[in-house]
């Protein structure tokens, strides 16, 4: 985000407070704001349209107002934008609120915090979305790469790297004991229990699919590897002084050396002479 104080301002106002329109915005900043002189609301509105571009702020609603055929706009942050807003340390003293204010906007993780903070786990919780976030403000990750046969979201990473505990875990950044805990209050919570368990099925399936893609290059590669091995032995054996009964014999004798040989002929059928054969081959080698 190419950063001004007002849109940083507003950006960090709507992660605390959620959704609001841009009057109560500048109504809201004008009153905290340590500046003599009071900031115009245009202000506000060019630092939310600049936001909007940016993706880091959306229209939650449109609402009849005051006068003929006049509307209100009020506006919600965006997944990317409580990232961005996150970045600012401070922020997270506000994390309880965050949670509170911005529930739909993360409903699957949002709306399991009074959950949290009622079975005493919502220090292990903010450890883990803390994690998650830190993570993913360096970008997502590229793998898996599909998710329901399309690509992963901002959202999907998000809300699945802050319900699995186990990856934390592995990077210290919980204790297995806090792991644990974490899950017992996800078993309390159907839509979260499925979010989970549908976060170990999305990472088996994966793994599954890019197992069978490496699988399928290393086996291209032993046949095409068989095949330059193979090339290179024949063109040795024609460029030696025997004759070309014998150079069949020696083909023959060698059974991996004749069924390579029976799988190129039809690519060096139609050489005119044993340079040309050896060309065909060096060429196919060198492919």
């Amino acid at each position: 985000m190419k950063k001004t104080r007002r849109k940083n301002e507003a950006l960090q106002l709507l992660a605390v407070k959620g959704p609001m329109n841009v009057y109560q915005i500048w109504n809201s900043l004008k009153e905290t704001s340590r500046v003599p002189k009071s900031p115009k609301r245009s202000a506000y509105q060019k630092a939310i349209n600049s936001l909007m571009k940016e993706g880091y702020v959306r229209i939650n609603k449109t609402t009849a107002w005051y006068g003929k055929n006049r509307t209100v706009k009020t506006y919600q942050i965006t997944i990317e934008g409580l990232l961005e807003a996150l970045k600012d340390d401070k922020l997270w003293g506000a994390i309880d609120e965050i949670a509170e204010k911005n529930e739909q906007l993360l409903p699957e993780y949002f709306g399991l915090w009074k959950k949290f903070k009622e079975m005493k786990k919502d220090d292990i919780a903010v450890k883990l979305f803390t994690y998650a976030v830190t993570k993913l403000q360096r970008g997502i990750p590229s793998f898996p790469d599909k998710i329901e046969g399309r690509n992963p979201t901002l959202h999907d990473w998000l809300v699945r790297m802050a319900i699995y505990p186990w990856q934390a875990q592995v990077e210290q950044i919980l204790t297995e004991k806090e792991a644990v805990a974490f899950l017992s209050v996800i078993l309390t919570d159907e839509r979260a229990e499925k979010l989970y368990v549908g976060t170990f099925q999305w990472m088996i399936d994966a793994h599954r699919s890019a197992q069978k893609s490496f699988e399928d290059a290393l086996k291209k590669y032993n046949e095409v590897k068989g095949l330059v091995d193979f090339a290179k032995r024949v063109v040795q054996l024609l460029e030696t002084s025997k004759t070309p009964l014998e150079i069949l014999k020696t083909l023959k004798e060698d059974e991996a050396l004749w069924k390579g040989f029976v799988q190129l002929y039809p690519e060096v059928k139609d050489a005119k002479d044993a340079q040309a054969i050896i060309e065909k081959i060096k060429k196919l080698t060198v492919q």
